[in-house]
């Protein structure tokens, strides 16, 4: 037999599935969950920024700071804004550290958030996969490395742990708050946000160690 041109190929038309393949089915929603909660905690966290946001920008004027905040039409950018803004509060030295150390783990989350609401998982045999034609591939290697599924609930939870200790951060900014957050900050427990809070606070113990050590004096 000679090659067969697929464009003489006649195929009858199929019926568009409107659900996954039952074989799929347990394993996709596995994972809708675990986006969902994700997601819903990191709008969680990143809405609270707002508590901190009114206060520092227009001394507690809900209806100027929600107009301000919505002419900020990113989460990239409120975050921006209210880091520019936390030189506000830099005489509080307590609340300034607590605010930009949430922003910092806000910053370590969000490369998680945008692959588990973004990446196209597609099914592949008894499974599904990042695209490999549409998922950039450091994403990919770092996803099979180390796939976030493995660590979702941990970092679900620490996103609402920062969450209520940014609220607690908003309160303290109040004319009758006081100097440091009316939360503890958390202990985070998930290997992205973790393991990167404890490295920096090695980093801080470590840099203040040097400019205590002999020799090292500006005097």
């Amino acid at each position: 037999m000679g090659n067969v041109d697929p464009a003489a190929v006649k195929l009858p038309p199929w019926t568009a599935a409107r659900r996954p393949r039952p074989h799929l089915r347990p394993i996709v929603k596995k994972n809708a969950m675990a986006i969902g909660s994700l997601l819903m905690a990191w709008n969680e966290a990143h809405g609270s920024l707002f508590d901190v946001f009114q206060w520092m920008v227009v001394d507690g004027d809900t209806v100027v700071a929600r107009n301000l905040w919505l002419a900020l039409q990113s989460d990239d950018m409120r975050r921006k804004a209210v880091r520019a803004g936390a030189a506000a509060i830099d005489h509080k030295k307590t609340l300034h550290s607590a605010l930009i150390w949430s922003l910092d783990q806000l910053d370590s989350a969000n490369e998680q958030r945008k692959f588990a609401a973004h990446v196209y998982l597609r099914d592949w045999g008894d499974t599904i996969t990042p695209d490999y034609f549409t998922t950039d591939i450091k994403k990919i290697n770092r996803h099979e490395s180390d796939p976030w599924m493995d660590d979702a609930d941990a970092l679900v939870g620490d996103l609402y742990a920062i969450a209520d200790y940014i609220r607690g951060i908003g309160m303290a900014m109040r004319p009758t708050g006081r100097p440091r957050p009316y939360v503890r900050k958390p202990r985070l427990q998930s290997r992205r946000l973790g393991q990167a809070a404890q490295g920096a606070t090695k980093a801080k113990v470590a840099k203040k160690g040097r400019r205590s050590a002999p020799g090292n004096s500006s005097s």
